[in-house]
């Protein structure tokens, strides 16, 4: 279904119908409407408050995911009260303006109520399953994915020891997915992760899990965060890419970013960029990779400073919406597309 759908794009913007053509002046290299799409995590409060963060948006990225306000935290943070307004701007913004809604994210460890996190085992089953059904009835028709369940494995491959394991052990995972595919049956359901990029033992464990999960008709795709650092791309990646693709699920570089040490030196720059070109070249060689988003848009908004102290400079715009030169080695990948 969702090949279909970037079909009817391309066809649409061969027609010149408007839905996704560049306007007059805007690189073709970023808006192509060929695989793959070049997608941003999106703040809703930057979104209306920054005229120059929407419009780097509006002229650069197809594909937008709600960074954090479509989290459990920013939805329904006292039980049976939904707030959407926070993810409703974004998705209207992105319905404004021809782009496409990667949703994010339900199942997770972090940025979860209190409430939530204290229920009894049969009672989080039931409020899990009343919130993706209200969640994705409020967005039906509006987002083409969701990153149903976020970083549910261990370095080893095994679940983490989060309280969704300690209450559900394995069972959570389906658990939600059959209540997401009940609820909108047309929205591709993703499995997202970290350290998942090459082949290792956490990759192998979730390649296990996902071939059960597609097996039973749950799982559409797997989203690889990407969160590098400069100079470590892994070698097999696109092996390890090809490989969840062969059991037909979509695969998705669904975070990425790739910092370094600052304040950041022209080569580490350089080499950036050419990681960057290795990533999205990856994607493009893997006929069921259809995104790559980028976490975040400008380096002043980054959350990599504050999670590792000395490290930034990750991503294609710098603190002015200038681009970078990562971004060269994005758009001359995707321009190659086209």
């Amino acid at each position: 279904m969702l090949l279909s759908f970037f079909v009817l794009l391309d066809i649409l913007s061969i027609l010149n119908i408007g839905v996704i053509c560049a306007p007059e002046g805007q690189p073709k290299s970023i808006t192509s409407p060929r695989r793959p799409h070049l997608g941003t995590a999106v703040d809703n409060q930057l979104l209306k408050t920054n005229p120059e963060y929407a419009r780097t948006i509006q002229k650069y990225f197809k594909v937008l995911t709600p960074e954090n306000a479509m989290k459990w935290d920013a939805t329904e943070k006292t039980q049976g009260k939904f707030t959407f307004e926070g993810a409703d701007e974004i998705v209207q913004f992105a319905l404004q303006h021809h782009k496409i809604v990667r949703g994010h994210t339900v199942v997770w460890h972090r940025q979860v109520p209190q409430w939530v996190m204290n229920l009894d085992s049969e009672a989080l089953i039931k409020a899990t399953q009343n919130h993706i059904t209200a969640l994705m009835k409020h967005f039906e028709g509006k987002m083409f994915a969701l990153d149903v369940c976020n970083e549910i494995l261990g370095e080893d491959g095994t679940f983490r020891d989060s309280f969704w394991y300690q209450k559900l052990k394995e069972t959570f995972p389906e658990m939600a997915l059959k209540a997401a595919r009940q609820a909108s049956p047309g929205v591709k359901l993703y499995i997202n992760d970290y350290s998942i990029e090459g082949i290792n033992k956490k990759s192998d464990g979730l390649y296990n899990l996902a071939k059960g999960l597609k097996a039973k008709g749950l799982l559409d795709g797997v989203g690889f965060q990407t969160h590098l650092i400069v100079g470590q791309v892994p070698k097999d990646m696109k092996q390890n890419l090809e490989r969840f693709a062969a059991l037909g699920l979509d695969v998705a570089i669904s975070e990425l970013d790739i910092r370094m040490p600052v304040p950041a030196s022209k080569e580490n720059l350089e080499q950036q960029a050419k990681d960057y070109q290795e990533v999205v070249q990856n994607c493009r060689s893997v006929t069921r990779c259809y995104s790559v988003t980028v976490w975040g848009v400008a380096q002043s908004e980054s959350w990599i400073p504050k999670e590792f102290p000395g490290m930034g400079s990750g991503l294609l715009f710098d603190d002015n919406f200038k681009p970078t030169t990562a971004f060269q080695g994005v758009s001359s990948i995707i321009k190659s597309s086209g």
